[in-house]
C-alpha cells in the first residue's frame, strides 16, 4: 500500500491498462473468489474495491460498449439496438464504429496526443484510424480488414490470431467442439495482447474478452445445474481465464492504472420470447401476403413492430415509409394501448407474467435539445424506439419475424442481465454511489489527465 500512498501524493496523468471481462456478472465473481477458485484476480481484487455496476438499456454489446466508449447514453451516441432500421426504408444493417454519433473514448485521446492500443472491443468495426493500433471484432473479414494499420494483419497471421469462436457449433449442439474452440481463440486473444504489450508504445491499452460471453451463453444452466463434465469444464475455462489474467498483468508497467470491468451481468435464459409474434397476434403487425417474411413487408394497416431486443416501433407517417399513424394524442393513444397488452403476456405453460416492464423511449434516451416524443424525421439516423420492453427474468426478447409461437426455447441457456456487472480499479475506492457504464470513459480521461470537448452523462468514479 506503500506505493498508492506515493501515488496520491504525487498525481497526474497516468497510463491505464483496462481488461473488459464481456458477460462476466459481479455475482458470479463474489460466490467463487472465496473459494479460492480465480487467486490471480482474488490477489489483484484484494488492493481495491470490487463493485456491482449498472449499465446500458437494452444490455446488448453494441449499446453497452458504446455508452461505454463515449460515457453517453444512447441518445447520444446514437446506438439503439443489435440492429437499427435504414431512414426512409425497411432495410435493417448491424450498427458499427460509423454510427457512433460522437467521439469515442480512443478518438478523444488521440486528439489529446496519447497513443492507444485497442483490442477486440465491440463497435469498434470497422476499424477507425486511430493513434496507435485497434484490432476490431468482425466474423466475416480478412486480418487485415480487421486491423489500424492494416500491416498489423500479418503479425496477427503469424500467432495464428481467431476472430471469434465457431457459434454455429454451440447452436448445432456440439459442446465439445465449442469448448476446444472457445479454448483456442481465448489464448490467441492473450497471446496477441502480449505481442502487442511489448511491441507498442501506448499511453492507454484495452484487451475485450469476448469468450467469456460466449461460454455463458451455451453454459450458463451447465453451471447453475453441475452438469457432469460440463459443469466443471465451465469452471476450467474461468480458471483458465484467472490464469491469463495473471500473467499479462505480470507485465504491465509498474505504476499504470489497472482497471477490469464487464458490460452486464448474465442470468439463466429459460424461454425466448418473439415480440413481433405477440404484438400480431393481438393486432397490431400486419404483413401484406407473400412469400417469406421480412420489414418490408409490412402492412400499411400495421401500428408497430419490434426490433431486437425489445425495441417497439410505432408504425408512424413520414419515419417509417407505410407508416400512417399521425398526431401526438393517436401516438400517445396507441403507445399505451400496446403497452397495455405487452404487460397482460404470460408463459403459456405456468401462467408466469413474461414482461417485467415497459418504458417509454424517454425513458432511457436523452439527448439535449430532443424535443417531446415522438422525434421529427430524420433522413441520417436511425430512430429511437419509442418503447423498451424489459423481459421477466429467465426470458430473452427476439426480433424474430417468422415464429409461429410468442414463446420457444433455443440452445442458449443464458442471458444477458443489465443489473450485475462488475468494475474494480486497482488501488482505488470508487465513492459510496452506484458505478454506471457511463462513468468508465471519464474516469479513465481523468487518470490520464484528458479533458473531452462534450461533457459526457457519466462522471469519473476517481
Amino acid at each position: 500500500m506503500a506505493f498508492f500512498a506515493k501515488f496520491k501524493r504525487n498525481p497526474g496523468p497516468r497510463r491505464v491498462f483496462v481488461i473488459s471481462l464481456d458477460g462476466v456478472p459481479h455475482s458470479f465473481l463474489a460466490r467463487h473468489l472465496p473459494e479460492g477458485a480465480f487467486p490471480n484476480l482474488a490477489r489483484l481484487f484484494a488492493d481495491g474495491e470490487l463493485r456491482r455496476m449498472s449499465t446500458a438499456q437494452p444490455a446488448v454489446s453494441s449499446v453497452v460498449w458504446a455508452s461505454y466508449a463515449t460515457g453517453m447514453n444512447p441518445g447520444r451516441h446514437g446506438v439503439y439496438g443489435l440492429v437499427e432500421r435504414r431512414p426512409e426504408t425497411y432495410d435493417l444493417f448491424l450498427p458499427g464504429s460509423r454510427d457512433l454519433a460522437v467521439p469515442s473514448l480512443w478518438d478523444i485521446l488521440g486528439s489529446a496526443g496519447k497513443s492507444t492500443v485497442v483490442v477486440n472491443v465491440p463497435g469498434t468495426w470497422p476499424p477507425r484510424p486511430v493513434r496507435g493500433v485497434l484490432i476490431a471484432p468482425a466474423r466475416a473479414a480478412t486480418l487485415e480488414e480487421i486491423v489500424y494499420p492494416h500491416a498489423l494483419g500479418s503479425v496477427l497471421r503469424g500467432i495464428g490470431y481467431r476472430l471469434d469462436v465457431d457459434t454455429r457449433t454451440g447452436l448445432e449442439g456440439n459442446k465439445d467442439d465449442l469448448l476446444a474452440d472457445l479454448d483456442q481463440v481465448l489464448r490467441k486473444r492473450f497471446e496477441a495482447a502480449f505481442s502487442l504489450l511489448h511491441r507498442e508504445p501506448w499511453d492507454f491499452f484495452q484487451l475485450h474478452v469476448s469468450e467469456t460471453d460466449r461460454i455463458n451463453h451455451f453454459f450458463w444452466e451447465d453451471y447453475e445445474r453441475d452438469t457432469p463434465g460440463y459443469g466443471r469444464a465451465f469452471l476450467s475455462f474461468y480458471r483458465m481465464l484467472d490464469a491469463l489474467i495473471g500473467e499479462l498483468l505480470s507485465i504491465v508497467p509498474a505504476g499504470a492504472e489497472v482497471i477490469l470491468l464487464s458490460g452486464n451481468g448474465f442470468r439463466r435464459q429459460r424461454r425466448e420470447i418473439s415480440l413481433n409474434r405477440a404484438l400480431e397476434e393481438r393486432g397490431w403487425l400486419e404483413f401484406e401476403r407473400g412469400e417469406g417474411r421480412r420489414l418490408g413487408m409490412i402492412s400499411r394497416d400495421a401500428r408497430a413492430y419490434s426490433l431486437a431486443p425489445g425495441r417497439v416501433f410505432l408504425h408512424l407517417r413520414g419515419r417509417e415509409p407505410k407508416g400512417g399513424i399521425t398526431g401526438s394524442e393517436e401516438y400517445r393513444g396507441f403507445r399505451d394501448g400496446i403497452a397495455a397488452d405487452l404487460l397482460r403476456l404470460t408463459d403459456p405453460e405456468n401462467g408466469q407474467a413474461l414482461v417485467a416492464a415497459v418504458l417509454k423511449g424517454e425513458e432511457i434516451y436523452r439527448c439535449p435539445g430532443w424535443p417531446a416524443f415522438p422525434l421529427p424525421v430524420s433522413g441520417s439516423n436511425p430512430a429511437p424506439c419509442d418503447m423498451l420492453v424489459v423481459p421477466a427474468a429467465g426470458y430473452a426478447i427476439k426480433g424474430h419475424l417468422d415464429r409461429e409461437t410468442i414463446t420457444g426455447r433455443s440452445d442458449m441457456t443464458g442471458m444477458h442481465a443489465p443489473d450485475d456487472a462488475f468494475v474494480f480499479i486497482r488501488g482505488r475506492r470508487l465513492g459510496s454511489r452506484e458505478p454506471d457504464i457511463v462513468d468508465l470513459c471519464p474516469t479513465v480521461l481523468s487518470l490520464m489527465g484528458v479533458r473531452p470537448d462534450q461533457a459526457p452523462d457519466g462522471r469519473s468514479l476517481i
